[in-house]
């Protein structure tokens, strides 16, 4: 946590934009028991988000009817092909017309946080963000260096921002080994605007890459 909180103050903010567009709402099912404030251990989460900052322990697990009504119908994964768990994170403050939601959800080589944007007056999910985690993939290997999974997390403002990094970390390889000292890290920026129809709108800002060394631990 230490580290990414490091990235983040190292980001730099940038001019290009590029806006996502309007979609129909994702599900007319009456979702209104998901409003249920025992469910959820936390209300209003502010701050980083990763998909390693809540344990199991204390969170209320989804049972099939409420994956039914959230995320067996939400991208980014086809949950029908790929079985997972998951749970009750954080009822997020309400806007004038819209409530959001945190969920945790895990399987084989995925996990990720997330953010769920709830109709107040007719319980339809409007949109879905994954806000942090995703595909666990493994390193890919290149004949100068070790790529290893990127990190992805985000820092919630308030009930209409979030700050999104993509951080992907490149170890050198020398003479077929892995140095124990060089690190580069590749990392993007992104701003997440929840504007007033319920929609996330992601503008990307800024792209920086890092180098820094690391103390090898020394042997006993």
């Amino acid at each position: 946590m230490i580290a990414k909180n490091a990235f983040y103050s190292m980001i730099l903010l940038g001019l290009y934009s590029c806006h996502s567009t309007s979609k129909p709402a994702i599900s007319s099912k009456n979702i209104f028991p998901l409003f249920n404030d025992s469910l959820y251990r936390y209300r209003n989460l502010t701050g980083v988000i990763t998909d390693t900052s809540f344990h199991n322990d204390g969170l209320i697990e989804l049972d099939s009817f409420y994956k039914s009504l959230t995320l067996d119908n939400l991208p980014p994964i086809n949950h029908s092909t790929i079985g997972y768990n998951a749970y009750f994170i954080s009822k997020q403050n309400p806007t004038d017309k819209f409530q959001a939601i945190l969920l945790k959800q895990g399987g084989d080589d995925y996990g990720s946080v997330q953010m769920i944007m709830i109709d107040k007056n007719t319980g339809a999910i409007i949109d879905s963000k994954e806000i942090a985690g995703g595909l666990l993939d493994g390193p890919d290997e290149t004949d100068t260096s070790v790529i290893l999974p990127s990190n992805r997390y985000s820092k919630i403002i308030d009930a209409q921002h979030l700050d999104y990094f993509q951080i992907k970390e490149i170890v050198p390889i020398k003479d077929s080994a892995i140095t124990n000292t060089a690190r580069f890290y590749d990392s993007i920026s992104y701003k997440i605007y929840i504007n007033d129809a319920g929609k996330f709108e992601t503008t990307y800002i800024d792209s920086v890459h890092f180098f820094r060394t690391i103390t090898p631990p020394q042997q006993p």
